[in-house]
Formats: C-alpha cells, sequence, structure tokens
C-alpha cells in the first residue's frame, strides 16, 4: 500500500485512517502518563509504608499490559514515510556493502563461477 491511498497518517485519501492516527497517539500518551503517575504514587507509598516490596507485582504486570500497547500503537502509526526513512537509515548504515560485492566477484571461487556463467 502506498501513502497516497491512505494507508497511513499522511496518506491523502482517508480521513478515517489520519483521524485513527491521531486518536491512537492520544490514547497512547494519556496511557504512558497514567503509567507513570500511578506508578510513581504506589512506589511512594511503598516507600512510606515500608512493608516489603508489594508495588512491584501492579508495576510488572502493567508494564506487561503496556508493553503489549507500546506494539500495537507502533503497529498502527507506521506509514510509507517511516519506512522511507528506516530504509535509507539501513542503506546508509550498509555502507561495506561494496566491498563485500569486490570480494565476492574478485575473491575465492570467483573465475569457476564467471566460467560457469559464461557456459549458460
Amino acid at each position: 500500500m502506498s501513502a497516497a491511498s491512505g494507508a497511513g497518517p499522511s496518506g491523502g485519501g482517508s480521513g478515517e485512517v489520519a483521524d485513527r492516527f491521531v486518536r491512537a497517539r492520544s490514547v497512547f500518551r494519556w496511557h504512558v502518563t497514567l503509567f507513570i503517575g500511578v506508578n510513581v504514587a504506589l512506589n511512594v507509598a511503598n516507600y512510606f509504608l515500608g512493608a516489603g516490596w508489594w508495588a512491584f507485582w501492579p508495576l510488572a504486570a502493567w508494564s506487561m499490559v503496556f508493553v503489549i500497547h507500546f506494539m500495537r500503537y507502533k503497529a498502527l502509526t507506521v506509514d510509507e514515510r517511516w519506512v522511507d526513512q528506516r530504509a535509507a537509515e539501513l542503506r546508509i548504515k550498509s555502507y561495506d556493502r561494496d566491498h563485500i560485492e569486490n570480494i565476492a566477484a574478485h575473491g575465492p571461487g570467483a573465475a569457476a563461477r564467471e566460467k560457469d556463467a559464461k557456459k549458460e
């Protein structure tokens, strides 16, 4: 799918997709704020009550739910622009590719591969 067909938030064809992107972002930000606030409050209460570390269990359980929500949020907010940026970043990081291709073309077995290619 392309961005022009409405596959992402910048895809001019579908306002519904853009609305879904904005809603997913606002719900995720709300979840981050709530997660941090509640867990800070529980840990402060746990510190002052001093009865073991009971605040760990709500933190651990909610963290698992939070990770699932984060993965779903990222899946909903990927668009063509992000894909293009990521591909460009990977191309930049593969700076040694020419060297590897040169070794493959001129290294061990290159003559045999060239001979086989001429036979076909």
